[in-house]
């Protein structure tokens, strides 16, 4: 009875220790429960949370599609602008080009009368000594020019191998007119002096045609103010491109912002989907925690299956003690039989607790298959926002390969404005090119018209000197015919004065023979008078005659040597004009050698200019014209492409924004299905979970109770037994005097029983002696 009790004891202190357990675990459970309902909270809040953050997400995303859309759509307006202006401005070019060739027209026509009238004024000649210096300085220039040309045809093979022949044949004919100009120089340098009066013509000449050269200098002034004001528009366009450029950045930037910000979303995406992964591990974990406890639970339920099976086998035991002692301790029976009830009791406890166990394995199963079904629900979750992540990836993609394509028609949109601003330049170079070569020809064209009026000036000069030359030559043959005259009349009126002196002897020899006849009275004195007068009339007649023939030698001898003088001056003269006849012959011939030799050098550079820039005009007019068309070309077949990628981009634009929408709008409303099956589904857990618990904390409230109650007929029965241990053990004590006093009355020695008496149980130690009988 004794190891009953103490049995009784070790098992209501196991039970009490069981109890103390299942309050533990029970303890366990509530804070369990507790964090499991936290935790539940905290995911709903944290799927509140991720939906409304999604929900801004999508807003910011349908926002930033919308800002892009109007910014494509803005984009594209100022792009017809940009190419409407690029037509009009295209248009003005093509005007101007236009303008230009006819004002190139004109200036080949002004060219082409400056030429026949320079033909016409051809036999002008400048300064010898200028002309020296300008010829020095003219050679100097084109050497320094041929130098310059020679290095720009380093820089431009194809237009040098044409230049090279060209500056060839202008070497060559710069040195025939170095030739000729050395050989006009030291044939007019003796006419230097003489033809420095003779400037005043080609003054008027070089007045008209300053005048006229300043007319086509205010003509290409207009010219370069209206180029000046193409480039104006030019630069104003490239303002607005480079505006263009500014806010093609600003939006690039602007896309950069809203690919940033993607990144971030993405960023705090996954960032959401660590910390669902760490609370889904952290679960896991409390999962693990439930499972380790339900193991632990489980070996629990073991030990009590075992402590169950000692009992009951310490309990056979003890029945089969009782049943072998059953006739000897009759007292024990009702003791053992309480205990035995007891120990039922305590069996259904056992069973009871057994189905508590059972019960909260199965709570335990119901939690775990509600986690699993969280676990799918949120592998669903995931799904769903995998799929919305790709989804959203792919609308990302999109919108990323709409920006590429933007971005990538940005670039052969600046290509396109480079390459027509390449042409532009290279149209604006070949201008240039056209412009320094015609200033070149046109320096070229100046320093042979100032050659030729120089010639025209010196021929202006000889011709006027010869003009001089004949006036002197004839002024002398009329002073010499004068002279003639003049002695022909002193001669006549010589001839007159003989006749006089003649007519005066006749007329003395008649009034001398009238004074003989009249006077014969006289005769002998004036016989002597007569013969001395006779005499002395005869010695006068004779002076007369001697002087008359001195007179007449004089004159003929003056007259034959004026006429000598004036045959060898004429003939002087003739043989000085045949002389300069020849000379102005030869100086014609040559003059007119030269003339001919320069009007062919000047026809050759003439043509050879005229062709050249002929062949400029027409290679820069073609180059131009094929550049135009090419650009445009180009730039058509650039304008069509990117048309019809802006078409296709547009359409695949509208595909996209159709595709999009369509899929934000499939996407909200799975969202919203998703949202409201996901919503109602938690509704659904948390109303099922609210539900669960509280019916789990009544059961527990009421397991409580149940153990409660429990405990306190345990204590009751175990204070009842311990009472009844006690009166049991004050039984067995009066029992045991008893038998000790019928013992010390009747020995019997079969078998001792020795009794034990501990403070609290009793504990029977059966000692066999003999085997009773």
């Amino acid at each position: 009875m004794t190891e009953r009790a103490d049995e009784s004891q070790k098992r209501v202190t196991e039970l009490t220790e069981e109890i103390n357990d299942l309050n533990s675990s029970e303890q366990q459970l509530t804070d369990i429960i507790a964090r499991l309902r936290a935790q539940i909270e905290e995911n709903r809040i944290q799927r509140e949370t991720a939906q409304s953050t999604r929900n801004l997400q999508i807003e910011g995303l349908r926002e930033t599609v919308d800002r892009l859309k109007r910014k494509n759509q803005r984009i594209q307006l100022e792009l017809d602008g940009a190419r409407e202006a690029a037509a009009a401005s295209a248009l003005r070019e093509h005007k101007k080009d236009e303008e230009v060739t006819r004002l190139q027209g004109v200036i080949a026509e002004k060219e082409s009368e400056i030429g026949r009238k320079e033909q016409a004024h051809r036999r002008a000649i400048a300064d010898v000594d200028q002309k020296i210096a300008g010829l020095e300085a003219n050679k100097n220039a084109l050497r320094e020019r041929i130098e310059k040309v020679q290095g720009q045809a380093f820089r431009n093979e194809t237009v040098a191998r044409q230049r090279d022949e060209d500056l060839k044949e202008l070497r060559s004919t710069i040195a025939r007119m170095e030739i000729a100009q050395a050989k006009e120089v030291s044939n007019l340098s003796a006419e230097r002096n003489r033809l420095r009066q003779q400037a005043a013509a080609s003054e008027r000449l070089t007045r008209a045609r300053v005048e006229e050269l300043e007319k086509l200098r205010r003509r290409i002034a207009q010219m370069e103010t209206e180029q000046s004001a193409r480039a104006k528009e030019v630069s104003a366009s490239s303002v607005e491109m480079s505006r263009l450029r500014g806010e093609a950045t600003q939006y690039k930037d602007a896309a950069s912002k809203g690919a940033e910000e993607v990144r971030r979303l993405r960023i705090r995406l996954k960032e959401q989907e660590e910390a669902k992964a760490a609370a889904l591990a952290e679960r896991s974990a409390q999962v693990t925690n439930l499972r380790k406890e339900l193991e632990d639970l489980t070996s629990e339920r073991e030990a009590l299956k075992a402590s169950e099976k000692e009992s009951r086998a310490a309990a056979a035991e003890a029945s089969g003690s009782a049943l072998r002692q059953e006739q000897r301790a009759e007292t024990m029976a009702a003791d053992v039989e309480r205990l035995q009830r007891s120990m039922h009791e305590a069996n259904e406890e056992i069973d009871r607790a057994r189905g508590g166990i059972r019960e909260r394995d199965a709570e335990l199963n119901a939690m775990t298959d509600e986690l699993r079904k969280a676990d799918e629900e949120r592998r669903a979750v995931q799904e769903k926002e995998k799929q919305s992540r790709e989804e959203l990836k792919r609308m990302m993609d999109a919108v990323d390969r709409a920006e590429n394509d933007k971005r990538r028609y940005a670039q052969e949109v600046d290509a396109l404005k480079a390459a027509v601003a390449q042409k532009m330049n290279t149209v604006d170079e070949l201008n240039a090119e056209i412009q320094r070569v015609g200033r070149e020809n046109q320096t070229i064209i100046d320093e042979h018209r100032r050659d030729l009026a120089a010639l025209r000036r010196q021929l202006d000069k000889e011709r006027e000197a010869k003009v001089t030359l004949e006036g002197e030559l004839k002024g002398e043959i009329e002073r010499t015919k004068n002279l003639l005259e003049r002695s022909q009349r002193e001669t006549q009126e010589l001839t007159r004065e003989l006749g006089r002196a003649n007519d005066t002897v006749v007329r003395m020899t008649e009034a001398t023979t009238e004074v003989r006849r009249e006077h014969l009275a006289h005769v002998n004195r004036l016989e002597e008078t007569l013969r001395a007068r006779e005499t002395a009339h005869l010695e006068q007649l004779q002076r007369v005659q001697l002087d008359e023939e001195t007179t007449r030698q004089n004159l003929e001898r003056r007259h034959g040597e004026a006429l000598h003088r004036a045959n060898e001056r004429l003939d002087g003269a003739q043989e000085e004009v045949e002389n300069y006849r020849t000379r102005l012959e030869e100086v014609e011939r040559d003059a007119n050698r030269a003339d001919v030799a320069n009007r062919e050098v000047v026809r050759k550079l003439e043509q050879k200019l005229s062709a050249a820039k002929r062949a400029i005009d027409e290679r820069v007019s073609e180059a131009v014209r094929a550049a135009r068309d090419e650009a445009w070309t180009q730039a058509a077949a650039q304008m069509n492409e990117s048309e019809v990628r802006m078409r296709k981009l547009e359409e695949e634009n509208a595909a996209l924004r159709k595709d999009l929408e369509d899929r934000e709008n499939q996407y909200e409303t799975q969202a919203k299905s998703t949202k409201d099956e996901y919503a109602q589904a938690l509704l659904d857990a948390e109303r099922r979970a609210r539900e669960e618990l509280l019916a789990k904390e009544q059961r527990l409230q009421q397991m409580e109770s149940d153990f409660r109650n429990q405990n306190g007929d345990l204590r009751a029965r175990l204070s009842g037994t311990t009472v009844q241990l006690r009166s049991a053990e004050l039984a067995l004590m009066e029992r045991r005097q008893q038998e000790r006093e019928l013992r010390e009355r009747v020995p019997q020695p079969e078998q001792e029983i020795e009794v034990d008496v501990a403070p609290r149980s009793v504990q029977p130690v059966v000692r066999p002696r003999e085997q009773q009988p």
